[in-house]
């Protein structure tokens, strides 16, 4: 689950505010990551309604763990794609793919790990702008 809030500032730069809530895919310890975000993002206008974005930014990444005891806390940097629709000029689709550097390692089950491991999630959304 993805919340977002953010200003664009003209059809190409947006700042953003992010809040994603997700189970690991992969045999690990940690139950949950939560991961708050500060993100710039870049957007490309493409032909029709159609436009592209890549997102940069830093996450805390929040990680649970089974006992529901323990937890460990690590800022970590943030990057994204995705794609977007405007079904109107207030409406928009939106597909994003999104990791962080420096994720749990899939081998270790230590999220002190360093290194990327793949995407922490996929999104598919719809944003409002007014």
């Amino acid at each position: 689950m993805l919340g977002t809030a953010g200003y664009q500032f003209n059809q190409f730069f947006a700042t953003e505010v992010d809040a994603a809530s997700y189970h690991p895919t992969v045999d690990t310890n940690i139950t949950r990551i939560y991961q708050p975000a500060t993100v710039v993002k870049g957007i490309i206008p493409l032909m029709g309604n159609f436009s592209l974005y890549g997102k940069v930014g830093v996450a805390e990444n929040m990680y649970r763990y089974n006992d529901n005891e323990s937890s460990y806390n690590k800022i970590q940097p943030l990057v994204g794609l995705g794609a977007a629709y405007s079904v109107t000029q207030t409406f928009e689709l939106t597909l994003l793919a999104q990791s962080t550097f420096g994720h749990y390692n899939n081998n270790d089950n230590d999220p002190t790990q360093r290194g990327w491991n793949g995407l922490s999630f996929v999104d598919v959304g719809l944003n409002f702008y007014f």
